[in-house]
């Protein structure tokens, strides 16, 4: 793709803090492709109404108005006035994890930008529905940086970081909230002692979550709540990746966490979340579960599977945050042509 510095693109996004949730790490990795070819501003969400980030954003000129947060009622009223405000930008939308109840609908036709990257089939269909120029995006993982590693690499990981070496390791990477579900992984801590080690890495920001930390502890699960700069690392000495989670609050779209477990080639155990099931079929050493029970008997089939060969590396493999940005960029160019669908 030859690179158009003349596009000017206005990105409004979280990039601030540990580079330990989904949305911020989405956005991060964009910015990271598109400043090769296009000009480039970044805007924090909480920061782009004050009168002197207004006067940078018209000093910029921007061609397109990019918000990548939610989309919440409140982030569409908002982009509504900066298309208001800056007539001849484009405005589009990056829908990570909308939360717009179904009562909306009536208005959202009113409040649309000019254009909306969907994550999941749903969500898009929704907007197609009510008129709303939409397309859908998966996002990508970084394969130079989450590989598989051998055995010898894999103990020497597992040393480094306190993690039983004779055992199958499990694990989980998120909050520790229950609408992540990580409460079943305690349980399931209790029925697979001593063969399977659960390891849960995350943040621990106030007591609710500290208390659900202790009872994981308790229940015997291998807790990790410090930053891991290479994260890659927590994957590379386990033996599957699970994602209990249900809820839609619980986290983006798409889990970047399963993107990179099966970059690592981890047999992969998951429940059907938002778009996942949009992104990959069910396959031997990839599992979608709905209950206690299935997910149980998941663990037993992926774990203890001596022949299992997991190829979810070779299932991720068309998604890259290059060509992510790619196809960003394309839309960017089709819109600025006055493109609509």
């Amino acid at each position: 793709m030859i690179s158009d510095k003349s596009m000017q693109v206005c990105l409004i996004g979280d990039t601030k803090g540990p580079h330990d949730e989904g949305m911020r790490n989405t956005n991060l990795h964009l910015i990271e492709e598109l400043k090769r070819d296009v000009g480039l501003l970044v805007i924090n969400p909480g920061e782009y109404f004050s009168v002197s980030v207004l006067k940078k954003i018209k000093k910029f000129h921007p061609d397109i108005i990019h918000y990548l947060q939610g989309p919440t009622i409140r982030s569409l009223i908002l982009c509504r006035a900066l298309r208001f405000i800056f007539p001849k930008a484009k405005t589009v939308l990056l829908a990570q994890n909308p939360s717009l109840r179904k009562h909306w609908d009536s208005v959202l036709p009113y409040l649309a930008p000019h254009h909306v990257f969907s994550i999941t089939k749903d969500f898009h269909w929704r907007l197609i529905h009510l008129g709303i120029s939409s397309q859908i995006i998966f996002p990508g993982v970084d394969q130079n940086k989450f590989q598989p590693v051998g055995k010898e690499t894999k103990i020497e990981i597992r040393k480094s970081l306190g993690i039983p070496i004779e055992k199958k390791v499990v694990l989980h990477v998120g909050h520790f909230t229950e609408a992540r579900g990580v409460l079943t992984l305690g349980r399931l801590q209790s029925e697979f002692e001593p063969e399977i080690q659960f390891v849960i890495v995350g943040s621990s920001t106030n007591r609710p979550q500290s208390l659900i930390v202790e009872q994981l502890r308790n229940q015997g699960v291998k807790i990790i709540t410090d930053f891991i700069p290479q994260i890659e690392k927590i994957y590379q000495a386990s033996d599957a990746y699970i994602f209990p989670g249900d809820r839609t609050d619980s986290a983006i779209d798409i889990p970047l966490s399963v993107l990179e477990a099966m970059a690592v080639n981890l047999p992969v155990i998951t429940t059907r979340f938002r778009g996942l099931p949009d992104m990959f079929e069910e396959k031997p050493w990839f599992k979608y579960v709905d209950s206690m029970d299935s997910m149980r008997e998941a663990v037993k089939a992926v774990v203890f599977n001596k022949d299992m060969k997991p190829e979810t590396r070779a299932m991720v493999g068309p998604y890259t945050w290059n060509k992510f940005a790619k196809t960003i960029i394309e839309t960017y160019k089709n819109i600025n042509k006055g493109f609509s669908s």
